[in-house]
């Protein structure tokens, strides 16, 4: 009888014990951010944007995410095998929604959530602003982006927008292209090919509404994440050169998203304002957690991006 009980005892003990290292595990993981599917039981496998990537360097150097993964853009989307390899994905706002309008995705990405954010912005030199003044169009106002948008359609004026095969250009075109919809939803195609062929850009390389400013402004005005051209603005440069950021308020935001076949990104959010982290943020112009997402709509952004993908 005294070795049955011994044996029960035993047996409690070892379950006990069992329960104890399955909780030590289950903790450990939600300190390291969250285990993805594809990460071969480490630390989850995402992706950023090619202008995002120094926030995807600093969550490799803290162990967050599985390291060596090339950055993901909208060249990349129709590349399932990469994306059947990925966990999630950090990109601009709506994307991932308009990505899964597309009749050709059977798979689609997860809901967004927005790790920073911050306002667009426009930018303008002390010379340009005298063209902006010229083709009648005002910096403040609620009608800024369609008269520049105008203008620039009439040759007027050149503005800097970006390259729409990039997710950050593609958000930058979208601002304008929203008021070149006709009432049946269709774009005006003619007018934003004439857009953004009058974009000045030389380089499309982090983030590129910042780099459209450094070597000269290019455009008569670039319209951007807003962070991210104040930074240019009150630099030496940039206050030699009388640059000015006029915020329009209208947010735009950087999110995470779940790759259709992955998981393992919820611990990411938290990982996302550490500090390590937080400063390859502020050295984006992207200084401000959370936030709301985009008021862009997915719909035409996919039109917009079909125009000229």
């Amino acid at each position: 009888m005294k070795q049955r009980v011994t044996a029960i005892l035993g047996a409690l003990v070892l379950v006990v014990v069992a329960v104890f290292v399955r909780g030590l595990v289950h903790d450990r993981t939600a300190e390291d951010g969250g285990k993805g599917s594809h990460g071969g039981g480490d630390a989850p496998v995402v992706a950023c944007t090619t202008d995002l990537q120094t926030v995807c360097d600093a969550l490799v150097a803290d162990g967050k995410i599985a390291p060596d993964v090339a950055s993901f853009d909208l060249a990349d989307v129709g590349d399932t095998a990469r994306v059947a390899k990925l966990d999630g994905w950090i990109t601009w706002d709506p994307v991932p929604e308009m990505l899964n309008l597309d009749p050709a995705a059977d798979q689609k990405w997860g809901a967004p959530i927005v790790l920073r954010s911050t306002s667009y912005g426009i930018a303008t030199s002390s010379d340009s602003r005298d063209t902006i003044s010229d083709a009648g169009c005002q910096l403040s106002g609620t009608k800024t982006i369609t008269c520049l948008g105008q203008q620039a359609d009439k040759g007027n004026l050149s503005l800097g927008i970006g390259d729409p095969k990039t997710s950050e250009g593609l958000i930058r075109l979208g601002l304008v292209a929203s008021g070149y919809f006709d009432d049946t939803g269709a774009p005006d195609r003619g007018a934003l090919q004439a857009i953004e062929a009058t974009d000045a850009r030389s380089q499309e390389t982090v983030l590129e509404a910042r780099a459209q400013l450094q070597p000269g402004l290019g455009s008569d005005a670039v319209i951007g994440p807003g962070g991210a051209l104040d930074q240019v603005a009150k630099s030496a440069q940039g206050q030699q050169r009388e640059i000015n950021v006029t915020p329009w308020a209208r947010p735009i935001a950087v999110v995470i998203t779940e790759a259709p076949n992955g998981s393992g990104i919820d611990g990411l959010v938290q990982a996302s304002k550490d500090s390590g982290v937080a400063t390859a943020w502020t050295g984006l112009g992207l200084g401000t957690p959370g936030g709301d997402l985009s008021q862009l709509d997915p719909g035409e952004l996919y039109q917009v991006w079909k125009l000229f993908s």
